[in-house]
């Protein structure tokens, strides 16, 4: 058992990490919506951008990249804008994933000629024959660790006041919603989420509803009310971090000023 000076020790990045995840949860709520989908959304840019500064030159690192196929269709849209707008020589560091992918492809279709035998070998130890475009996206992994990681924070700060409050104006998504219930461990708090949850969905069908029927041939002309943005807003709830980067203007054209550097 560590000595009360090594606990100290130990429990200063931890406390740290806390800090570091409110203050990001704090700026997610401002942004509206589930805060782990924007939560999440601010730091996958953050997280390419690192990685095409400097992360690609790293050879595990790279080889984790090219292993999973590469960046998800999303994932390559957003890095090719964050490459494109945060450096003069925009494109390069691009041109070489997709080099090395298209190198590896292309062996993978010269072991196609190889014997049956061989080939029956070749599968058994590769789990993804054939090239599929960010089977195993790094970026898609490092959100998914980072949604448990967001949820489990918050089922601590839901006892402040402050973090109630937010989470009771901001509902989760959906997907972000069943996994707090799923991963929440006070019953308690569980069941305060589910009625919360319920208590929004109620609300929005019933802003849909009245959304509908003034669009009905015979309510047409009534003024909309709360209902107008309804669309938007459950759309938020059902497609969560989709929604929220589209909303960004598609994740890739916010350049914080740290992030625009001459490569």
């Amino acid at each position: 058992m560590p000595s009360p000076k090594d606990e100290s020790k130990t429990a200063e990045p931890a406390a740290r990490g806390l800090w570091f995840t409110r203050e990001a949860l704090l700026a997610a709520f401002r942004r509206g919506g589930c805060p782990v989908c924007q939560a999440v959304v601010s730091s996958e840019r953050q997280s390419i951008w690192s990685f095409l500064y400097e992360g690609m030159m790293s050879p595990l690192v790279r080889q984790d990249f090219l292993n999973g196929g590469g960046f998800c269709p999303r994932h390559f849209e957003m890095a090719k804008h964050i490459e494109a707008e945060t450096w003069q020589t925009g494109g390069i560091g691009m041109a070489i994933l997709c080099e090395q992918l298209l190198k590896q492809s292309e062996q993978a279709l010269l072991r196609e000629n190889e014997s049956k035998a061989n080939r029956l070998q070749i599968r058994k130890r590769d789990s993804h024959p054939r090239f599929a475009a960010g089977h195993g996206c790094l970026f898609c992994r490092e959100n998914s660790r980072k949604e448990h990681d967001l949820v489990e924070v918050l089922e601590e700060l839901a006892d402040e006041k402050e973090y109630a409050a937010l989470l009771a104006k901001n509902a989760f998504c959906l997907r972000h919603g069943q996994l707090a219930l799923e991963e929440w461990k006070i019953p308690e708090k569980k069941t305060w989420l589910q009625e919360l949850m319920l208590r929004h969905i109620g609300e929005l069908m019933g802003d849909l509803r009245l959304f509908i029927e003034k669009h009905d041939y015979n309510r047409r002309g009534e003024p909309l009310g709360r209902e107008a943005d309804v669309v938007e807003r459950a759309a938020r709830v059902i497609a969560g971090a989709e929604v929220a980067a589209a909303e960004r203007g598609g994740s890739h054209h916010e350049n914080p000023a740290h992030l625009r550097r001459a490569r």
